[in-house]
């Protein structure tokens, strides 16, 4: 029902969206918030954006999208800082041996070579004196392996499951002097570290091969071009890429602690904003104020704005918006529309077509008051 007299509604007029682009899309994105906006207006604000964002998400970088939310939204430092949270839980521990898995060993061309012990393919064959076939080959320049991330500890409102990434880990080389099964002696230039990488300590990994090779993050390989001798080992499009997976999995996560940091209390619900749109409304005075049919629609339909699109409401919201006209329209709208409360399904087609026969019915209504 309408508020009656003295009855304070903390209701909010929808601005329009405005263009803005990103990259080669425009989208319509609710106006930067004003330090004063209401809380309502924050929601309203944030629902919408994310609604106009998450139709491009595919098309631009999980980042590029979190930062426009924050600068609508005038969070731009939180957001960033819920950002680097969720990145460097993995730059922060990109190469601990507790999270990695050791899918094989390349040499510097890139190929995979036999380096193993039998028994285990995480564990190289060791440095020693004696038969080749029992001694480390020559060589081992690159572990591949697998990190596996999980994100409890950043405690998501929802559980997320693990995410894995391959890559590679540059091993330095270094030369000794072994003697062969025939007592000969042989160069071997070589990986001489730790055969079983996932049991060195981080601080020796850091010392004696990320420190060595200067690698501070994934390795990517690729065929060497012409001219060029081993394989090219890049970082950059590798670690990008590992950010936006990070980012995409926790994208609900870092929109859900936004939100309850802009909207302390409120609804996480968008559908909740409808709720605050009235006919009647109580200015900030205590004066009760009659909004035009065509002001009072404008207001609604802006509410309804982020999911407008939906194939299915949440709620009968042709019947809120009837509900939530004053008495007087209510009465004059039941004899012109008979049929305004009829339950309808949720269905959003046929929930925008009643919204419009009862917006017809208000405005021959307001020639009759």
């Amino acid at each position: 029902m309408a508020p009656g007299v003295g009855q304070k509604t903390n209701v909010f007029a929808p601005k329009d969206s405005v263009p803005v682009t990103i990259q080669k899309y425009t989208v319509n994105l609710y106006p930067k918030l004003p330090v004063d906006a209401s809380i309502h207006e924050r929601a309203h604000a944030f629902f919408t954006n994310k609604a106009a964002l998450d139709q491009i998400k595919k098309k631009i970088p999980m980042q590029m999208y979190l930062d426009h939310l924050g600068i609508q939204l005038g969070c731009v430092p939180f957001t960033q800082g819920l950002v680097h949270d969720w990145t460097s839980h993995f730059t922060d521990n990109w190469c601990h041996p507790n999270r990695l898995d050791i899918l094989s060993f390349r040499n510097s061309n890139g190929v995979v070579i036999d380096a193993s012990t039998p028994n285990d393919i995480q564990v190289l064959r060791p440095v020693q004196d004696g038969p080749v076939a029992l001694c480390r080959p020559s060589d081992v320049a690159y572990a591949e392996v697998r990190h596996t991330i999980h994100f409890d500890i950043l405690k998501p409102p929802e559980p997320i499951s693990p995410l894995a990434f391959v890559f590679y880990i540059k091993l330095p080389q270094s030369t000794t002097v072994q003697v062969n099964g025939q007592g000969n002696n042989y160069q071997l230039t070589t990986f001489h570290g730790g055969a079983d990488l996932c049991e060195m300590e981080m601080e020796a990994i850091q010392t004696t091969i990320l420190d060595i090779t200067h690698q501070d993050g994934p390795y990517a390989l690729s065929a060497p071009g012409f001219a060029q001798q081993g394989a090219v080992a890049d970082s950059v499009e590798i670690s990008d890429r590992i950010e936006e997976q990070i980012l995409c999995k926790g994208k609900e996560a870092i929109c859900d602690a936004i939100f309850k940091s802009l909207c302390p209390g409120h609804s996480a619900n968008p559908h909740s904003i409808v709720e605050t749109i009235y006919q009647l409304v109580e200015d900030s005075s205590g004066n009760c104020e009659l909004l035009s049919i065509n002001q009072y629609d404008v207001n609604f339909m802006a509410a309804l704005q982020p999911y407008i699109s939906d194939k299915a409401f949440k709620a009968d919201y042709a019947y809120v918006y009837f509900s939530h006209l004053s008495p007087k329209y209510q009465l004059v709208v039941k004899e012109i529309f008979a049929k305004n409360q009829d339950p309808i399904p949720l269905d959003s087609r046929l929930q925008r077509k009643k919204l419009q026969q009862l917006k017809v019915a208000c405005t021959t209504a307001a020639s009759c008051l």
